[in-house]
């Protein structure tokens, strides 16, 4: 089970940081490299993350404390857009589905945290 966890995140890690490499390309002259560093960073955050949770019972505080950070990101990534409209009008669609999938991935964080 802990090889499926640890693969499972390697797959959407290695997704994040094609399509962060994808938003770092300039398009438009404007170009968005943090999404490719956060996809990096979850090259071991994920697997890492995802194989603690296999472990039984998985302390809820690692949930919470993940998926906390998990939505920090988001935001953090998030708040470019809302001041830029050349970033929007560039990368807007990929950030979304970045965001999205990025959303996804938090689900087994709070999967773990609400069974307090």
């Amino acid at each position: 089970m802990k090889g499926f966890a640890i693969g499972c995140g390697l797959a959407l890690a290695i997704l994040f940081s094609a399509i962060g490499y994808v938003m770092s390309i300039p398009e438009a002259g404007v170009a968005y490299s943090w999404p490719l560093w956060a996809g990096l960073a979850s090259v071991v955050g994920l697997p890492a993350g995802y194989a603690s949770l296999v472990q039984t019972p998985a302390p809820w505080q690692l949930g919470l404390i993940s998926f906390g950070v998990m939505l920090a990101v988001l935001v953090a990534l998030a708040l470019p857009f809302l001041s830029n409209p050349d970033l929007q009008a560039a990368h807007g669609g990929r950030m979304i589905v970045w965001g999205v999938l990025w959303s996804v991935a938090a689900f087994p964080f709070i999967r773990t945290a609400s069974k307090r």
